[in-house]
């Protein structure tokens, strides 16, 4: 049987995800399943996440 959240934990991640849909966007994009597999492996096996990887590369082209 599922645990039941309490109405503060409930309200709590409402809130938040109510203030990310204010204060973020998100960018998707395809590419070969291939090359992404390629990705999340070497990000795992060097203990990057792949958001990190992404958002850092959008930041540098940004400051071009």
């Amino acid at each position: 049987m599922a645990e039941k959240k309490k109405a503060s934990e409930r309200t709590s991640y409402e809130v938040r995800e109510r203030w990310n849909a204010a204060n973020y966007a998100q960018i998707a994009f395809r590419m070969n399943k291939d090359d992404a597999e390629k990705f999340k492996e070497k990000c795992a096996q060097t203990g990057i996440s792949q958001a990190s990887v992404l958002k850092d590369a959008v930041y540098r082209f940004l400051e071009d």
